[in-house]
């Protein structure tokens, strides 16, 4: 009932992958030529590159007829009780630094929990030296810097954690 060839399979599958592959290319190479040879496709592009562009496209854009007034409104950037910087008796006197609170606390080089806490030193600094001055001089003190000798420090506790690691975590770092 079965016989055995001697012909290896792998012969007959590799001639008939070998007439496939030709058929399939005969076929395509057949189907992008007309009787021509020349590619089907020649003519439709130039065909379209001589056509005339249509109006809309020649014209520039403009707004005429859009209107003017969108539904928006303007982002107002500074916070109404925004303090700006203040001259005391001959020194200027810079406004309190705002708490951040874009912190991603995943300890960065330059986080900004420790900028903010150099600023705030700095500030404390400035504010003090003139408060000094002026009670040595004998002047009355502005509310400003009244305000600053009473505050209290309405930084999250959480926060307030990070922030003294982190600064542990500079100064160990600075001195090894």
């Amino acid at each position: 009932m079965f016989r055995l060839t001697s012909r290896p399979i792998f012969n007959i599958h590799k001639k008939y992958h070998l007439s496939l592959a030709s058929l399939l290319h005969r076929q395509f190479r057949h189907s992008q030529q007309n009787k021509n040879g020349h590619s089907k496709y020649d003519g439709y592009w130039n065909l379209q590159m001589q056509q005339p562009t249509p109006s809309p496209y020649l014209q520039s854009p403009s707004h005429e007829g859009h209107n003017t007034d969108i539904a928006s409104t303007a982002v107002n950037t500074n916070s109404p009780e925004e303090i700006k910087s203040v001259m005391i008796d001959g020194e200027l006197i810079p406004p309190k630094p705002v708490f951040p609170d874009n912190c991603c606390m995943s300890g960065c080089a330059h986080c900004v929990l420790d900028i903010y806490q150099d600023d705030l030193k700095e500030w404390k600094e400035k504010t003090d030296r003139v408060r000094k001055r002026l009670l040595n001089e004998g002047k009355p003190l502005p509310p400003i810097l009244n305000d600053s000798a009473e505050e209290a420090d309405d930084i999250d506790p959480g926060i307030k954690a990070f922030m003294e690691l982190e600064k542990k975590l500079a100064e160990t770092s600075s001195q090894g």
